[in-house]
């Protein structure tokens, strides 16, 4: 996944040290303390058209607030429970437009450029119900309306909280009409995230692919590929949209037969519509010392612009190399 840990520097995530721009009154906020909106008229998505009932806001209800008629499945959903590490409500970086970004706890990897490795233990953070983080997403819905956003769902790993996450995607999706999308390094069997139809609930899928060498693979994250390799098959031969991401890091997945490898299977993907280039960076090791962790990449430097171009090259090569072997 494009985990926290692959960041620019002028990423707002809440673990980021601020920068010292500026940000504009009228801006969402990054914090998660909610604006009381309970006596504004009901939120509408600008292609609703009001019904005569939502004429009279005089008793009008919070936007997040489901009505005694509402179907069960729907209150279900509104109960169901998730680890939360943070939230971001401006992103750029998750997805099209503005997002809401829900960064969860909990994560079987240990990358070794880990940018944020206190979302890793899945029993810290704070417990939230899908109602409560909707309640925090609804103040800023003009902005993702308005912007082509919506709703990103990242971590640590979101796969981990599979029922949560889709239980979040669909009521978001329902209520806000909102486009969603969940932010993985997808190392999960694909019959897991469709058991509880955590893919349908997803628009888009942001897969992190680290390296392709299986050995080396193990070495970097402290887990096997093979199930992700699976996972983005399953995505293709599904039909899901889907963006790669790659983390570029020298002396370590920049060799020209690691960034030939990932280019020739990301050619060999269906609905991959877009792929983005993530230069390796350091902001994260603060969060290491903080935890008593020492940094494994201390001594790795970050890629020059030349190094990423010419990954970039190598990458294109071997995707066009891939789609021409691929059957129509």
């Amino acid at each position: 996944m494009r985990h926290p840990d692959t960041r620019q520097t002028n990423a707002s995530h809440p673990g980021t040290p601020p920068s010292d721009t500026p940000t504009p009154d009228t801006a969402p906020r990054t914090d998660t303390t909610r604006t009381d909106t309970a006596t504004h008229s009901r939120i509408m998505h600008p292609d609703t058209q009001p019904s005569d009932d939502l004429q009279d806001t005089t008793n009008a209800m919070h936007p997040g607030t489901l009505p005694c008629d509402t179907p069960r499945r729907y209150r279900s959903d509104a109960s169901v429970r998730g680890r939360i590490h943070s939230i971001e409500t401006f992103g750029t970086m998750d997805g099209p437009g503005i997002r809401f970004v829900l960064f969860l706890q909990g994560c079987a990897l240990r990358c070794r450029y880990c940018h944020n490795p206190d979302t890793w233990s899945a029993s810290a953070g704070r417990i939230m119900t899908v109602e409560q983080v909707l309640a925090e997403l609804e103040p800023y819905l003009d902005y993702y309306w308005h912007s082509g956003g919506g709703l990103t769902v990242s971590g640590g790993e979101p796969v981990q909280q599979a029922p949560f996450v889709a239980a979040l995607l669909r009521e978001a999706k329902r209520r806000f009409h909102l486009h969603t999308a969940i932010d993985t390094s997808g190392f999960c069997e694909p019959v897991h995230a469709e058991a509880g139809g955590l893919l349908d609930a997803a628009d888009l899928v942001l897969l992190d692919l680290k390296l392709m060498d299986a050995a080396r693979h193990v070495d970097l994250t402290s887990q096997p590929n093979d199930r992700i390799l699976r996972f983005a098959r399953h995505l293709s031969d599904t039909g899901r949209k889907m963006w790669i991401r790659h983390v570029l890091v020298p002396g370590i997945t920049d060799s020209r037969e690691d960034l030939l490898a990932l280019g020739r299977f990301i050619g060999s993907l269906r609905g991959v519509e877009k792929f983005e280039l993530l230069p390796y960076h350091r902001m994260g090791v603060y969060k290491w010392q903080q935890l008593g962790l020492p940094y494994p990449l201390a001594d790795v430097p970050e890629p020059t612009q030349r190094e990423i171009e010419r990954a970039k090259e190598i990458i294109e090569e071997g995707r066009k190399e891939a789609e021409m072997a691929r059957p129509a």
